[in-house]
């Protein structure tokens, strides 16, 4: 097996947890462990998007160092994989597809029934401590994808959380960040989003585009609610690069009470798109958006392509205390 070294970047979030005292590793221990409420993790399975092929869970999970880690799996039921043959006799590489049930030709051993093998599109990894998150995200599936998830297994699957409750996966700004904006109050914030659209069946089973996301809640905000509802697409927008820029300034005279809702915009902004926001300041400083999130590097070991994932958890452990010490993060008088 072939052994090779990747910079991989971690995230951190807090979880904020609406009507409940528990925290998000206790809610998770509850649910997934052995004696919990869905051990087994084809009851963990969330189908997404407009069929039943697209599916996410939280698979292997596992506790290091006293915090709770996991992987976040997408995958697609029944999907073939292109395979490039590459001849160095040949005009053209052939290129073919390669399945599930192609694989199982070679495998003589029949007897589970119970056991299917899918290709996996994507993996999240993630650690919880308490209400402290980490993760590193992949091309595919990213902190908002694994909020959703949460909430879902935590209240529709699991009925771990009450019908009423919501969490949230927050960003911390660095200390440096919080410090300019002590320093120098927000001046102007301006947003740039692109419109994306989603699929949904009409009446007609017929498949039409919504507009979604930030870029369509301002339009909303602008032309009035009604206009995400009776919007009508017949194409997907996502690949036309349109974008909806919104600027939020004040003047100098602008009172206390002002500079407060700035602010906040400017907090509650901080889960954009790190290319899509840009806070100025007074006196001329920026922020942009990728300085309101506390993110580091880690030097993972792979195996054969594959992350090492004792080793993953090492470093994320690793780079959680760091931050401890550094008191860029707080732990609670009864955290370990």
């Amino acid at each position: 097996m072939r052994s090779d070294t990747k910079t991989k970047t971690v995230h951190y979030k807090n979880a904020v947890i609406t009507n409940t005292p528990e925290t998000l590793q206790e809610l998770l221990k509850t649910a997934l462990d052995k004696s919990g409420s869905i051990p087994k993790a084809f009851d963990r399975e969330e189908t997404i998007g407009l069929d039943d092929s697209n599916r996410r869970l939280i698979n292997r999970h596992t506790s290091q160092n006293g915090m709770f880690f996991g992987q976040l799996v997408l995958f697609e039921s029944g999907r073939g994989q292109p395979l490039i043959e590459l001849n160095i006799n040949t005009e053209f590489y052939q290129i073919n597809s390669i399945t599930t049930e192609s694989l199982k030709e070679g495998i003589k051993d029949t007897s589970n029934e119970a056991s299917k093998r899918e290709f996996i599109d994507s993996i999240l990894y993630f650690g919880v401590l308490d209400n402290h998150v980490m993760v590193l995200p992949s091309n595919a599936l990213k902190a908002r994808d694994l909020e959703t998830h949460l909430n879902w297994l935590l209240t529709s699957r699991t009925n771990t959380l009450h019908e009423h409750s919501i969490l949230h996966l927050q960003d911390k700004p660095t200390e440096e960040t919080i410090s300019k904006i002590m320093r120098s109050p927000v001046q102007k914030i301006v947003l740039g989003s692109k419109i994306e659209t989603y699929g949904e069946l009409d009446k007609e089973r017929a498949l039409k585009w919504k507009p979604k996301g930030i870029g369509a809640s301002i339009l909303e905000a602008i032309a009035g609610h009604s206009w995400g509802k009776t919007v009508r697409l017949n194409d997907c927008l996502d690949e036309s690069n349109l974008k909806v820029h919104l600027e939020v300034s004040c003047s100098r005279k602008t009172n206390a009470s002002g500079q407060k809702v700035l602010d906040s915009i400017a907090t509650s902004l901080r889960n954009s798109d790190e290319d899509d926001l840009l806070i100025k300041l007074h006196g001329g400083g920026t922020i942009k958006g990728k300085d309101l999130k506390l993110s580091g590097n880690l030097s993972v070991k792979t195996i054969s392509g594959l992350i090492d994932e004792t080793d993953l958890y090492l470093r994320m452990s690793e780079w959680f205390m760091s931050k401890v010490k550094s008191n860029e993060l707080e732990l609670d008088f009864n955290d370990d």
